[in-house]
Order: structure tokens, then C-alpha cells, then sequence
């Protein structure tokens, strides 16, 4: 067991605000400077990246754009990370349309300067959304002009600094695709396990595009800085009548890219506390979602570390899946028995919309007894109880959308619901 610190791995989905275009600057592994653009809540680099290591110093295998070698790398080696310069040319493209990464180096999480990421699907998606819309987002966008662009170059103003230039694609046999008419960026989010999200724009029109293509291809980047996770109002309660104990000091917020855009954060408590090591399996290994393990324990049974912005911790300990949102709540109630008291969260999820139980599941951990529901859309809510000093009933909220309109019409109606249901 450590004691002092951890690091825990949550979700934070951050809404969208005005801001204007800054002309500020970032510098990879190798000594290239780039020029970033704040817009709205996000900060983009106003240039593809075009490093020729990932950030740790290993180098990234170069590829010539052509059939054979380009191939060697991706097809037939299967797995291998390249990257290439347009034409094979990096002293006539490197600068004006950066390098052309596989898939298999972009989702090594580490091919952006420390502090940033290559984007996910869903921050291209924020982005898109703050500017109006997949219609016109394109084309705010784009640099303007004909320079990097085929006629007629419709719809550019580049209103937003972000400066996207036609580089085209590579194609998994080594072939370059479209440019000056297309621009093409990857997203670090994977789509049945062999292909990535991306985002396109053409010459022809002001719309941008969501697709997918598979790893083999070879497509530029664009790096986004990470996000700041304000955590905030961290503090200890006694569950039963809500009195503020000891303070959670928050300590700097570090982005971690995995698959769902999780975030890690650090805090630090109480000598008295202690906590175990995160276990984290890799989402990339097998494709799907991470699996984390803690626990943690304040010497105090009635004491829980609290956060009302939507993270909780329980003393008990568990085992959860990773999801786009996490809630855990703890109640502390005497003479009750978890299936009642869910049948009165149940009514009370009703009441904000949430209905139709889909499943209803026993299981068994340790000590710890109870079940598992899940609603429509997914939501699944675990009951879990333990029989020590009364019942203590620890509900895991799930929810499963990446959509920001649902998120955040049922977190907020959760958050309700338990709120409305603390025991006294």
C-alpha cells in the first residue's frame, strides 16, 4: 500500500466558451516550432506536425511514398509505425504540409510534444460543434487562396487561424491521394479495431467530413493541447450527516490518452489515509475499453473522499470499467437492504426520464453483495452492500455515449437524484 498520493483516472467532457485566436507556440522532440490558435475552449497547433521521433526520443521508421517500402511498413509488417514526406520530398513539402503518419504510430500516444495529444474523435467533434457545424467548419478552417488549394477553393476565410492546407493522403500501397484537393487528419480514436477516425476537408466546398480509414493509411496530424481538469471542492463528509472533515489538497492535472478521453489527476491526503496503486489495463491491447482497479481507506468507516463536480471515491474499494463518464456514490444506511433502496432510485430516475430496465443482475465480490441494472441507452447502475456497520450501498454510474447532449442531460439528472436521496 502507498500512502500520501495517487493518481486517478476520471472523465471530464468541458463545455464550450469564446475565445480569441492566439498567437502563441509549441516546439517537438526535434526542434520544430509550431504556431498555435486557441478556439473556443481548445488549442490547436496552426500547422501538421511534422516530428520525426515520438516524444520519448525513439525514432519514428521513414518510409518512401511508394509501393514496396511504404507497404513494408504498414501492410505486410502489419503493425509497424512510418511516416513519409509528400513526394518523398521533406525539403520542398516537410514545412508546407508536415509529415504523413500510419496509424500504428498514431495511436502510440506518445507522437505529440509532452502536454499535448493527437486529437480524439470526439475533440474534432467539439471543435466542429463551436464552429457552427460540419456545413461551414470546413471552411473557417482553411487557409485561403490557391496556393496549397486547387480552384476553387470554395467557402475559405481561415476566420480561425487554423490554416489547413490540401496535403492529401497516402494510400496503403504508398500512392498519394488528392493533393491539393483534400486535407486529411487523423483522430487517435479507434473504429473496429483496424481503423482510425478522421476528418476531411475538399477544395470544393466549405463542409468538413467524418470517415474512417484503416491504419495502413498514411494521413497528417494535427496536435491538440491538453485539457486542464479543474477537480475543485474536494473534501471528506460523514455519510450520514454530510459535515465537512479533512481537505483533499488538488495537485496538477495530467492528461492521459486512452481510449475514451480519460484524464489522470493527482491528489494528496491524509497521512492517515492510504490508497493502492492504479492497475490499468492496456485499452489498446485488446481494443476495447481499460479496466482500473483501487482502492482506498481513511481509518474512519463513516468517512468518504467527495467530490461534487462528479467524482467520488469509495472506502470499500472496487473494480470498474472504463466509460465516457463515471459517477460513484456511497450511502451509509441502517436496516435497509440495497434492492430497496435501488427500487427508490429507480423511482426517482423516472422521474427525470430514465426508465426501462433492461437488466437486473446479482453478483458477489468479497464481502460485497449486491446487483446490476441497466437502463436505456446503456445506463448501468451497480447496488453494492456491505454488511459491516450497516448497510452501505455504493451505486457505479455508467454512461455510455459519447454524445455531449446526452452526457450532460443524465449526469446532471443523476446528480439530482442522488442529491435528493442522501440519507440522514
Amino acid at each position: 500500500m502507498e500512502s500520501g498520493k495517487i493518481k486517478l483516472s476520471a472523465l471530464f467532457l468541458f463545455g464550450f466558451c469564446l475565445a480569441e485566436v492566439q498567437a502563441q507556440t509549441v516546439e517537438d522532440i526535434d526542434g520544430n516550432i509550431y504556431k498555435t490558435v486557441t478556439i473556443g475552449t481548445q488549442i490547436w497547433m496552426a500547422e501538421n506536425l511534422k516530428a520525426t521521433k515520438f516524444n520519448d526520443g525513439t525514432e519514428i521508421p521513414l518510409a518512401k511514398a511508394d509501393a514496396n517500402e511504404w507497404a513494408d511498413h504498414t501492410v505486410a509488417a502489419s503493425t509497424t509505425p512510418a511516416y513519409c514526406w509528400l513526394y518523398d520530398s521533406a525539403s520542398v513539402y516537410k514545412d508546407r504540409y508536415g509529415a504523413f503518419y500510419n496509424g500504428f504510430t498514431v495511436i502510440k500516444d506518445n507522437l505529440c510534444p509532452d502536454g499535448w495529444h493527437v486529437p480524439s474523435d470526439q475533440d474534432w467533434t467539439i471543435l466542429i460543434t463551436y464552429l457552427g457545424g460540419e456545413v461551414d467548419a470546413g471552411g473557417k478552417l482553411k487557409e485561403t487562396g490557391t496556393a496549397n488549394w486547387n480552384e476553387p477553393n470554395n467557402g475559405a476565410t481561415n476566420e480561425t487561424g487554423f490554416t489547413a492546407r490540401a496535403g492529401g493522403s497516402i494510400s496503403d500501397n504508398g500512392s498519394n491521394w488528392y493533393n491539393k484537393s483534400y486535407a486529411f487528419w487523423w483522430s487517435s480514436t479507434v473504429d473496429n479495431e483496424k481503423y482510425l477516425w478522421t476528418r476531411n476537408i475538399n477544395f470544393n466546398g466549405s463542409n468538413i467530413i467524418r470517415s474512417y480509414a484503416e491504419m495502413q493509411a498514411g494521413n497528417s496530424v494535427r496536435c491538440i493541447k491538453d485539457a486542464t481538469v479543474e477537480i475543485g471542492g474536494m473534501k471528506t463528509i460523514a455519510q450520514n450527516d454530510e459535515k465537512p472533515l479533512t481537505a483533499i489538497e488538488q495537485k496538477q492535472s495530467e492528461h492521459v490518452t486512452i481510449r475514451n478521453e480519460a484524464f489522470r489527476f493527482e491528489i494528496t491526503a491524509p497521512k492517515s489515509w492510504s490508497f493502492s496503486k492504479i492497475v490499468q489495463q492496456d485499452p489498446y491491447e485488446e481494443m476495447k475499453s481499460g479496466k482500473y482497479s483501487s482502492s482506498v481507506s481513511t481509518g474512519e468507516e463513516d468517512k468518504v473522499p467527495e467530490n461534487w463536480n462528479g467524482f467520488r471515491l469509495n472506502s470499500i474499494g472496487s473494480s470498474i470499467d472504463s466509460s465516457p463518464f463515471l459517477i460513484i456514490y456511497a450511502h451509509k444506511v441502517e436496516d435497509q437492504k440495497p434492492e430497496d433502496f435501488a427500487k427508490i432510485f429507480e423511482l426517482s430516475l423516472t422521474r427525470f426520464g430514465i426508465k426501462d430496465l433492461k437488466l437486473n443482475r446479482n453478483f458477489s465480490v468479497g464481502d460485497a453483495t449486491g446487483f446490476d441494472c441497466i437502463y436505456d441507452l446503456g445506463i448501468r447502475v451497480r447496488y453494492t452492500a456491505l454488511y459491516k456497520n450497516g448497510i452501505r450501498v455504493v451505486i457505479h454510474y455508467y454512461f455510455p455515449s459519447n454524445d455531449p447532449t446526452l452526457f450532460e442531460r443524465y449526469a446532471t439528472e443523476v446528480d439530482k437524484v442522488i442529491r435528493s436521496l442522501r440519507i440522514k
